[in-house]
Order: structure tokens, then sequence, then C-alpha cells
């Protein structure tokens, strides 16, 4: 991938969850003894980063301030969450579900990291991000993957469904990364199904791909009753909408993982989450390139039914910025 600019260049961007109720600003610099965040993103493969897709920018000290939010002036702090050996913070937006900053700030307003995904300037393309893939997958202790029998009765549910399916369809199984949520769904083989990029501002920054299975070819646990296991139990997401406020956007209340989106007309999960994303998703376009075409892009052979449309960015209303 080109980089951003050949030249270095004075600039100031903004780092915001969806809702804007916390806002950095992003001071960079045009000297050349300081180095600029854009000149590499970080994609890190643990199971925290690859369930939301993170892309890591690393803000030299100084860099930083607070213009809304982040307990500044009262206003609530953003959510922490951690896991593992706990070393490292993931704070989140508890209201929109943004992932926005990692380990958070210290006494001197010093950020250490960034999800560039949150970037909501308009002349800054997260597509065209310079980018290292680093792993964590060995970090201990190793991220336990639930499996289809830490789901109650979902096999039988599902399977039963599958009678009545003209085309073979697979079961997949996922969670968001506390596993306060699981869920199993069965669809097409991920190869073949139509699964969607989204590129409008919410969806975007959380770093979704949605599938789009049915409510009723899921089956959560806990789900809200034993009868209707395509219904999650309250109190465990966190619903937020904007805009026209059509679509519900359902994530994690503990560690701010994207589950589901929802309307009356439809309704998505988010692949990112299942067991199997590993094998699909890598750098900031979310997938492993199989081959590279004639012109040398990369072409995702994998998922055959990936759309990513650029002009979801335009939907009105307008997402804009408010500072």
């Amino acid at each position: 991938m080109s980089k951003q600019s050949s030249t270095k260049q004075a600039k100031t961007y903004h780092i915001s969850c969806h809702c804007q109720a916390h806002v950095l600003r992003l001071d960079i610099p045009n000297d050349t003894d300081t180095p600029s965040p854009f000149d590499q993103g970080g994609v890190c493969d643990c199971s925290h980063c690859l369930k939301n897709r993170i892309v890591w920018g690393f803000a030299p000290p100084g860099t930083v301030s607070i213009v809304r939010g982040l307990g500044k002036d009262g206003a609530a702090n953003l959510q922490e969450y951690r896991f593992g050996s706990k070393s490292y913070g993931h704070s989140f937006c508890g209201v929109c579900g943004t992932h926005v900053l990692g380990n958070a700030f210290d006494g001197d307003n010093k950020v250490t990291s960034f999800n560039f995904r949150a970037i909501r300037d308009t002349d800054f393309d997260l597509w065209k991000l310079p980018l290292v893939l680093y792993s964590g997958l060995d970090r201990e202790p190793a991220y336990k993957a639930i499996t289809l029998s830490d789901i109650p009765n979902a096999e039988a549910y599902l399977s039963k469904l599958q009678k009545d399916e003209t085309k073979p369809t697979k079961i997949y199984v996922g969670s968001c990364h506390c596993q306060a949520i699981m869920f199993a769904v069965r669809c097409q083989p991920l190869e073949e199904v139509h699964l969607c990029d989204c590129a409008c501002s919410i969806c975007l920054g959380n770093g979704v791909i949605w599938l789009y299975p049915g409510r009723e070819n899921v089956a959560y646990h806990p789900a809200a009753f034993p009868d209707t296991l395509f219904t999650p139990a309250d109190g465990i997401l966190t619903e937020y909408r904007f805009g026209k406020k059509i679509n519900g956007h359902f994530f994690c209340k503990t560690c701010g993982s994207h589950v589901f989106e929802r309307s009356e007309q439809s309704f998505g999960l988010n692949i990112a989450l299942l067991n199997e994303a590993s094998g699909y998703l890598e750098d900031v376009l979310g997938l492993k390139a199989d081959r590279k075409s004639e012109d040398n892009r990369k072409v995702y052979t994998k998922l055959g039914g990936l759309d990513r449309n650029d002009e979801d960015k335009y939907i009105e209303p307008h997402y804009a910025l408010r500072l």
C-alpha cells in the first residue's frame, strides 16, 4: 500500500467515538525528528484485536490532547476492558461502542495507542494506510474460544432448520471477546454467502463485516427464553442508534464487541466474532489475500461474496464531526 503522503506536513486529525462523547485532537508536527503514526498502522492478530479489526496507531508524546469527554469537565470516562494477563487496557465508549484507545491516558495526557478507525476527518483514507502485521497469539494465557457444545440446544435447533434448506449450509460458532454472549449461526459456507464490509461511519469505525442469515438462523447463549434461542437475553448488550435511527447496533457492555445490527427489515451478524475468522481476517481490508491480480491488487477468493461499497460513507443524513 502507498503512504498517505510522500512529504511530511504539519497536520491535525481528530480521534472520536461515533457518538462524539469522546473527542481527541492529534497534532502531527512537520519536523523530521517526530515520527508520524501515519507512516505505519499496526494490525494485531490477537483474539481481541481480530474480533474488533482494530488498526493501531502510536502517537508521539505531546501530540494528543482532549477536546471533549474522557472525564474532562465531569464527562464520563471511556470504559476499559482487560483480559488475559490484564497488562493492557482497551478503552471503548459505553454509549456507541467505538474502540478508541489502548492503555488510555496517563497523568500527563499522553496516549500510547489509538484506533485509526476512530479518525473522523474526511480527508483521512483508512484504506490507503501503510500497515505492519504483528502477532499477539503467543501471549499468555492463551485465549480459549467457545465450542458449539457451550451453547445449549443450539445444534439441535439449527440442524432442524437445515432440513428445510435446498442448499448445503454450515454451523459457525462465535462470541463477544469476554464470552458474555455466545452464538451459533447456520448459513451457506462463508466462501459463498453474501457479506458486507460496510463503509458507513459506524460500521467502518467498528470494523464489522456483516452476514445476513435471518434472525431465526442464530442461536444465542444466554437466550431470552428457552424456546426462542434467536433472541439474546436482556442486560448483556447495549443498543446504539444514530442518523435516521433505522438500525440498532448491539455491542457487549463488558468488552465492546459488536455482535449484530437489526432493523424491521434486516438483520446482520458480525462474522469477525466467529471462531473461523482468523482464517480470513488479517489486514485493514479485513481479509487474507489468496493471490494478486495483473494490476497487483489483492484478490480475496476465499470470500467470494464479499462486498464493500465506499459510497456507504455518504448515507444521509451525512455523518460529520462536531467540534
